[in-house]
């Protein structure tokens, strides 16, 4: 066979094979834009391609539902799940008293659909589950397009949003006082005070199984963190070193002291609840 025709036929193979290949390629892709409810077997073999627009939780080709920026917007649910996740980006601080009405003009000026996922969806208990989930079958049938919008759909005034967002904002600050007292109230029983000066005794940069193991001892037991402080070994009397060395003797009872640990602190807050329930139940 002539060498030019032999090279012709090689050239027209590689040809035909890139175009086999091609159309093979386009058809594959057509098939993805495929009716959900008559195409269920094939649901299996792709991978979630989309993303919840609450929580971000990936969400299976066909699955989900689709909900309006009213629906959204209008649900304290969603805010409450808004604000939190910013603060979780540091695009929020904890101290921040005035709620973002930055975020709250954002929202509103959406204009496609909300796509859902099967959890997120319970959060919105006023909207119609089927409904939601029929926009969410025509937005597959679409191929997944992300300028879908469903009927009724579209931006929203922002004073429509505003009573829910307010009512999860207040919320959420309702939630950091009463973690805020409830730290302060836990600091306030564990703090050391001296019974002298009144003042605050700090802890040591070390712990006692450090300060041993630095003495070129070994140290087996609980490694308590030590306060610069001392504790009167009969009345639980706390000092600091400035008031109270560990030389000397208790003031109010003249008993002996010793260096105050963290361990020391525990016991005594425990007994003081104790003493406390036993005062109550004699009343």
């Amino acid at each position: 066979m002539d060498k030019n025709i032999l090279g012709l036929i090689i050239v027209i193979s590689i040809l035909l094979f890139f175009v086999i290949i091609c159309w093979l390629t386009i058809n594959r892709k057509k098939n993805k834009i495929r009716n959900p409810i008559y195409n269920k077997s094939l649901l299996t073999q792709f991978k979630g391609r989309a993303k919840c627009d609450i929580c971000s939780q990936p969400i299976r080709d066909g699955e989900g539902y689709m909900l309006t920026t009213r629906d959204v917007v209008t649900s304290s649910d969603y805010w409450e799940i808004a604000f939190k996740a910013l603060r979780l980006a540091g695009m929020l601080s904890e101290k921040e008293k005035n709620m973002p009405q930055w975020l709250i003009q954002r929202q509103c000026s959406l204009n496609t659909g909300w796509l859902t996922c099967d959890i997120c969806i319970k959060k919105f208990i006023n909207v119609n589950h089927i409904k939601a989930r029929e926009y969410a079958l025509i937005y597959w049938n679409k191929g997944g397009e992300g300028t879908y919008c469903p009927l009724n759909g579209g931006t929203v005034l922002t004073e429509k949003a505003i009573p829910a967002a307010l009512n999860a904002w207040n919320k959420l600050i309702s939630m950091d006082i009463q973690n805020n007292n409830k730290t302060n109230n836990h600091d306030s029983e564990l703090f050391p005070i001296c019974s002298i000066c009144g003042k605050n005794i700090p802890k040591t940069e070390t712990t006692i199984g450090e300060n041993v193991r630095n003495a070129g001892g070994i140290f087996i037991g609980n490694d308590w963190i030590t306060y610069m402080g001392t504790l009167c070994i009969s009345c639980n009397k706390m000092y600091c070193l400035k008031c109270l060395d560990i030389r000397l003797k208790c003031p109010k009872c003249g008993s002996g002291v010793e260096v105050l640990i963290e361990d020391d602190l525990k016991k005594i807050s425990v007994k003081k609840l104790s003493v406390n329930k036993e005062k109550k139940e004699a009343q």
